[in-house]
């Protein structure tokens, strides 16, 4: 995460105040960074289920599970997420 895009999603990942003194612009980074995950995400459980309708995409437990690793794995670090995936 040396490019320097990596280096903006990690400023603003530490200080949202002071990344757009250094002349990073949040919300780009912000929306490119969901964008990216929404679309990592989707073609992902495309892939899983091999066809896209309104009973699969709308299932409350495949709704509920990124919120319920959130919780459990926590947002800090890299053993937390493994765990909450878990």
């Amino acid at each position: 995460m040396r490019s320097r895009y990596g280096l903006a999603l990690i400023a603003v990942r530490d200080d949202e105040m002071a990344a757009p003194a250094n002349g990073i612009d949040t919300l780009k980074v912000k929306v490119a960074a969901f964008a990216g995950s929404a679309f990592i995400a989707g073609s992902l459980y495309t892939y899983y289920i091999f066809h896209v309708g309104p009973d699969s995409v709308f299932d409350l437990d495949w709704m509920l599970l990124p919120l319920m690793m959130t919780v459990v794995g926590g947002t800090g670090g890299l053993l937390g997420l493994i765990l909450g995936a878990l």
